[in-house]
């Protein structure tokens, strides 16, 4: 597995929040991050720990349901392309908790259909790999700022 699914760049304090040192505003928010790249899942785990997330893994939808069961999450960054139950039936599934987790979609694939399958799914946002660590850190925050309601969830 290559790591050019992220693209870092060097993030100084000021360039997560203006004229202040980021670690100050750190978000208090629990990720789940489910994605069967093992390789993928511990970089992007120890950079969003590192801005401040607390960050926990699923290497598969079934576990991913299992850890939601069991615990409370504010954000699900979930891959489409999974063995055994994917993206868009966990994504499903997620959908039957209370209270839900946003769902952030994360994954290669780009076409159209993708993107309406995952938001018919009750995805609330889809990001394309390769993508900026910079601008889904930015997603997720505003996520913990502004979680949707629920009924508009539904």
């Amino acid at each position: 597995m290559e790591y050019h699914l992220l693209k870092f760049r060097r993030l100084s304090p000021g360039s997560l929040r203006s004229g202040k040192d980021w670690r100050e505003n750190a978000p208090q928010g629990k990720v789940l991050i489910v994605d069967d790249e093992s390789s993928f899942r511990r970089v992007l785990r120890l950079s969003l720990a590192a801005l401040g997330f607390n960050v926990e893994e699923a290497s598969t939808g079934e576990q991913a349901l299992a850890l939601l069961g069991a615990g409370r999450y504010d954000v699900v960054l979930l891959d489409i392309d999974m063995p055994g139950m994917g993206g868009i039936e966990t994504c499903k599934e997620i959908q039957k908790l209370s209270p839900r987790p946003t769902v952030l979609m994360l994954t290669v694939r780009d076409g159209e259909d993708d993107i309406a399958k995952a938001f018919e799914a009750g995805a609330d946002d889809f990001v394309t790999k390769p993508f900026s660590l910079f601008d889904l850190a930015e997603r997720v925050r505003a996520s913990l700022r502004d979680p949707p309601t629920e009924s508009a969830r539904k």
